[in-house]
């Protein structure tokens, strides 16, 4: 009984060690619209221009696996840590976003809207928790640019399959 319970006690202080991000449930997939490649792109379908990203803890901070078209895992697109947290649920986070190999990241500015329930008598829907990214290049963030060469808003849509890395963001 004694060694059961010295044994507990110690995976108990050594929780914080294994713990993850504060904050948010952010961890599961989220798919959205990539605008600024929706933009750019003539050839995006219903389905061309969408985002996907398996979000789950790494560390301290969250990590965004890269989903391909065919459902495969892809690489370590985004690492986000909690910037600051609002009164009504919401969250602003700050990292780095990297879409393509060999090219300088974004660097973003994210910011979590929890779900809303929609009021049925003004004719609203419900909803889901979104997650917006706002993404500038050149290593600082410059929220006063008049555009972003990055934006998109993504809505969980699951649970995430993807939790490993490939490689880091770069």
């Amino acid at each position: 009984m004694r060694v059961g319970l010295a044994v507990l006690c110690v995976f108990a202080a050594a929780m914080p060690a294994f713990a993850g991000p504060e904050g948010p449930a952010l961890g599961g997939r989220w798919q959205g619209t990539n605008y600024r490649m929706a933009a750019l792109s003539p050839d995006c379908d219903k389905d061309g221009c969408k985002m996907t990203l398996d979000i789950a803890p790494c560390g301290k901070v969250w990590c965004g696996i890269e989903v391909a078209k065919d459902g495969s895992c892809g690489a370590t697109a985004l690492e986000i840590a909690i910037k600051e947290k609002y009164e009504d649920g919401a969250f602003s986070f700050t990292g780095k976003l990297s879409l393509a190999a060999n090219t300088e990241p974004y660097v973003i500015e994210a910011y979590l809207q929890p779900a809303e329930k929609g009021d049925r008598q003004a004719g609203s829907e419900d909803q889901p928790m979104r997650l917006s990214m706002t993404g500038d290049t050149g290593g600082t963030f410059r929220a006063y640019r008049r555009s972003f060469p990055f934006h998109a808003t993504l809505a969980r849509a699951g649970d995430a399959i993807c939790k490993g890395t490939q490689k880091p963001v770069s």
